[in-house]
């Protein structure tokens, strides 16, 4: 009797910290890495105002992006941009944060685009990259975009490639990367084919 009171309390207790989170931060079966999906004609998402408080921002910003130039220079990259998931400007927390990029290239209406995007984080986390051309006399916030999203990896980093289309002649692409505070890296690669 003691024996089975003993082990329902562990059945308890198991059930009771698996229903609280209280478990590891490993991925499950469900938690998809790489490319989890691309939608066209998005509006710019919002973006959550998140924060982590952390003992020194600018030392874990430098590890991470140290980190992705080490992965970034192993997979013999040559043109890349590598960022911390997050943004620090605070020394003592990590935050969410829309992060803008610009390729200033000749683009013109169906001109195709390979994206490689390559993520690793010390948790299950998702990214988004939203991609838009730069137009005259149209405001970023009213244009429709291609919005993607890349579920990074834990222990190895994981990579997603996808197109975008180009869909109107402009000079500039609008590459927006949503940081999360959530330690880790990220690299962005884009090349005209």
């Amino acid at each position: 009797m003691k024996k089975l009171l003993a082990l329902t309390g562990a059945f308890a207790l198991a059930l009771s910290l698996s229903a609280c989170g209280g478990g590891s931060e490993e991925p499950t079966a469900d938690q998809k890495t790489g490319l989890i999906s691309t939608t066209e004609d998005v509006a710019m998402p919002e973006q959550e105002t998140e924060e982590v408080a952390v003992d020194d921002a600018d030392a874990l910003a430098k590890k991470w992006e140290d980190a992705g130039e080490a992965y970034a220079a192993s997979k013999g990259y040559s043109s890349y941009r590598v960022n911390a998931t997050f943004q620090n400007f605070s020394s003592d927390k990590i935050e969410s944060y829309k992060l803008y990029f610009n390729d200033n290239k000749d683009w013109k209406t169906g001109d195709k685009v390979k994206v490689d995007f390559t993520c690793q984080t010390v948790k299950p986390t998702t990214i988004k990259v939203w991609i838009v051309p730069d137009l005259e006399d149209v405001d970023i916030d009213d244009q429709k975009g291609q919005l993607t999203e890349v579920g990074c990896g834990v222990d190895t980093p994981a990579t997603a490639s996808w197109e975008y289309t180009v869909p109107a002649d402009t000079n500039n692409l609008i590459f927006v990367q949503y940081q999360v505070p959530v330690e880790g890296f990220m690299i962005l690669m884009d090349e005209k084919q």
